[in-house]
């Protein structure tokens, strides 16, 4: 069976995604490579972004890859669901796009109209087509993920029954991330960091590119979890040349150092209560330790003292404040900070474009909705102070700070973090960042 396509944009839009290759027959970093670009600061969150497989979190590899493809499978809203008023997802209402409109959907059939085959069905799956699977920013209309209906809830074991037509698209990601086997040991026979069986390969040769490009630019390691310590390894083990895709590859720069990892926590400005909307409270980083505690030293409060540190070292890593956003509902203000340069007004529009640091965030979390994502973007103002966008501002950001990561992508398509990065410093030299 052949894999089905992966598209990323709609009949009639301009495509730009999966297998795009750039207007140009030099490598993709070369492109991306020019004197008068602002120092690139990436964000990359670690789960479901860059590593497939979170079993402390008790998702396996296989879990992982199901619910990546799960979330690119879109289904028909039936007909008494639809929403009033519209076909054009890019004008759809806050509730169309929210989980509380979707999450009691039992669909039927897929966005092209296909049936759904279920395992209790009388319809051979291996008989029909599977439609495409979709990586776009807007949802087709009427249509959203599979994964954010009811059936959620069977999205780790997707392709053994729905989703059984794109068991052969499953597989060939199995292949592509399973690169390293979990029993193969280094050259001088040590094991391998448990986190490099599970890690992207396009990760490393985006870092690679970049580097042999001679692009300026800071890595930041991104999660709500506790594997900061376990990236940590692998990705060192990269830096100091015993990668086995990489093995003449070494860079001590990118080795992550213990006193370049830190706890980040929203906490209350001084003088300000434990409630209250997000002008009252800041960010802090907290030196880490072993321990998940509180009380730890704090190494920087506030937007300006955060971006001294990371804005000017090689590699760090940041445990985000996961309570504090479930706490929140979920809110994007409450989310993982991401800051912009250039002095905005409060509807995040630019009142000066100078930036010395262009900050891109990828996270596979990040979603077409105003009261739900995970990225709070930070933008400088006029006072000198920063703030957080709202929600309809955050979305503008796609594309120029924030990249929603389809993972089976960059699975597919080692380029595709280099891709995004020239799109997203195209658009900011156009002077619409």
């Amino acid at each position: 069976m052949k894999l089905p396509r992966i598209i990323s944009s709609l009949p009639g839009a301009p495509a730009a995604g999966l297998g795009e290759k750039l207007p140009t027959s030099m490598p993709a970093a070369a492109v991306l490579q020019s004197t008068t670009r602002p120092h690139l600061v990436l964000h990359f969150d670690i789960n479901e972004t860059i590593l497939v497989g979170d079993e402390a979190g008790g998702d396996t590899r296989e879990d992982c890859l199901n619910k990546m493809i799960s979330k690119s499978s879109f289904v028909l809203m039936e007909d008494d669901e639809k929403e009033q008023g519209g076909g054009n997802d890019k004008e759809a209402s806050t509730s169309r796009r929210a989980l509380s409109h979707t999450k009691t959907l039992k669909p039927s059939k897929w966005w092209d109209g296909t049936p759904i085959a279920s395992s209790d069905s009388d319809t051979d799956s291996d008989d029909l087509a599977p439609p495409p699977l979709y990586t776009g920013w807007h949802w087709p209309p009427n249509a959203c993920p599979y994964y954010r209906t009811s059936y959620k809830k069977k999205a780790k074991n997707f392709t053994a029954h729905d989703g059984a037509p794109y068991r052969p698209l499953y597989n060939e990601l199995e292949k592509r991330v399973a690169f390293l086997p979990e029993e193969m040991k280094a050259p001088d026979g040590h094991e391998y960091p448990h986190a490099l069986h599970h890690m992207l390969p396009a990760f490393f040769h985006t870092l690679h590119e970049l580097k042999r490009e001679g692009r300026s630019f800071g890595l930041v390691l991104r999660t709500f979890g506790s594997d900061l310590p376990d990236i940590a390894d692998a990705l060192n083990v990269f830096a100091r040349g015993q990668h086995p895709l990489y093995p003449d590859f070494k860079d001590e720069s990118l080795v992550m150092h213990a006193r370049n990892m830190f706890r980040g926590r929203w906490r209350p400005k001084e003088g300000a209560g434990e409630e209250g909307n997000e002008d009252m409270f800041e960010y802090h980083l907290l030196k880490w330790s072993g321990d998940d505690k509180e009380d730890e030293q704090v190494a920087a409060s506030g937007d300006a003292e955060l971006l001294q540190i990371i804005e000017n070292c090689f590699v760090a890593g940041i445990q985000d404040h996961y309570d504090f956003w479930d706490t929140h509902n979920n809110a994007p203000w409450a989310g993982k900070p991401v800051w912009t340069h250039g002095c905005r007004d409060s509807d995040g529009e630019a009142t000066s474009m100078e930036q010395t640091c262009h900050h891109i965030f990828f996270d596979d979390n990040i979603h077409n909705d105003a009261t739900d994502s995970i990225a709070a973007v930070r933008v400088e103002c006029n006072n000198g102070a920063y703030c957080s966008l709202s929600g309809e501002n955050i979305i503008a950001m796609q594309g120029k700070h924030l990249f929603r990561v389809p993972t089976v992508a960059p699975i597919m398509d080692e380029d595709w973090f280099l891709h995004r990065i020239r799109e997203a410093e195209d658009r900011l030299a156009q002077g619409s960042g």
